[in-house]
């Protein structure tokens, strides 16, 4: 199983960069090239990824280890489907509030409250009272509501009110997200499982990684998006924000890997889960891609997207079947073992 999901993980990260770049080499559009040349542009571009990226790598960190924190604790099944019942249920309630929010607090404060409320809802992972961990969950549901709001909210309002830079430049720099996203996510599965796995640290510590990520990202905006602010006489926000391509994706990821985790727990070996997270990153790739890019989206990504979700699709059937034939092996030894007792 580890030659598989290893050799699945180089074949599509390999069809990745290709893909890519032969993608990126078709559809160079004149906007984009025009939006790199210009060195404002780029100036403001770095400002918001340095903050946002470091948002991301947060977020990211925290997902590969979630049910096996709540397993570790020694909850019933029942009882981790609250909890992420909790979860979800939070983040679909506050996004109303998150999406009108701002135009009143604040984008740049709504930001440090996104950081602030992540930074609590990891503490509350090092307890293991249940109401405490439903705590840690509602505000990681708000935390993600935020995260997918308030940042490209910021962002379109200082690409367009005040730096006046054309709209059809946005999805320049939303694209540049959703393909460092993909990156964060795979390297943040690997440093996770490092910590947690490799050095023994347990499935606590990748939620005690991201708050470090979480204070610099609240320096990043509290210093620097401060100073742009200042400096730019930037005002109250009179538009919305914008749709994030990341957002469903990411639904479609945690909903994956509550299922998968917990049939995957049957298995006597450690199987690489940091690696099949990285899969189903690389098959979602294609699609957010081509959203987050607008019309720089490419029918190559597309194709790349359903390539890689077939190989996916295959290595978890693999897993499934291997799973299915353990279990069996083990009701008919378990069966033996009565019959010889009787």
């Amino acid at each position: 199983m580890f030659v598989t999901a290893y050799l699945a993980f180089v074949v599509l990260a390999g069809l990745c960069v290709t893909l890519e770049i032969t993608a990126r080499r078709l559809n160079s559009s004149q906007a984009t090239q025009t939006a790199v040349a210009n060195p404002a542009f780029r100036r403001f571009q770095k400002l918001f990824l340095k903050a946002y990226l470091l948002a991301l790598w947060a977020d990211w960190l925290q997902g590969p280890y979630l049910y096996k924190l709540y397993r570790h604790y020694n909850f019933l099944e029942s009882q981790i489907a609250i909890l992420y019942v909790c979860g979800l249920a939070s983040s679909v309630l506050f996004a109303p509030v998150a999406s009108w929010l701002p135009q009143f607090l604040g984008r740049r404060q709504m930001c440090l409250l996104f950081c602030l409320a992540y930074s609590v809802c990891c503490f509350t992972k090092l307890s293991q009272e249940y109401f405490m961990l439903i705590l840690g969950r509602v505000l990681g549901g708000l935390s993600t509501s935020l995260l997918t709001t308030v940042f490209e909210a910021w962002y379109v309002h200082g690409h367009v009110d005040v730096h006046d830079f054309p709209k059809e430049w946005i999805p320049v720099t939303f694209g540049k997200v959703a393909d460092w996203n993909h990156g964060l996510a795979v390297g943040a599965g690997l440093l996770a499982n490092l910590f947690a796995e490799w050095l023994g640290l347990g499935p606590v510590a990748p939620f005690l990684l991201a708050i470090p990520s979480l204070a610099a990202c609240a320096w990043f905006v509290l210093s620097e998006w401060g100073q742009e602010d200042r400096q730019k006489g930037a005002s109250g926000d009179k538009n919305g924000p914008l749709l994030n391509p990341l957002n469903a994706p990411k639904m479609q990821m945690s909903t994956w890997a509550r299922f998968w985790r917990s049939c995957l727990d049957g298995l006597r070996f450690r199987l690489p889960l940091h690696l099949l997270a990285c899969l189903g990153l690389l098959a979602l790739h294609g699609e957010v891609s081509g959203a987050g890019a607008g019309e720089a989206g490419s029918g190559t990504r597309h194709m790349f997207a359903g390539c890689a979700g077939m190989m996916l699709a295959a290595l978890l059937a693999v897993v499934s079947l291997f799973t299915v034939g353990r279990n069996d092996a083990d009701l008919r030894l378990e069966g033996t073992k009565l019959e010889g007792e009787i």
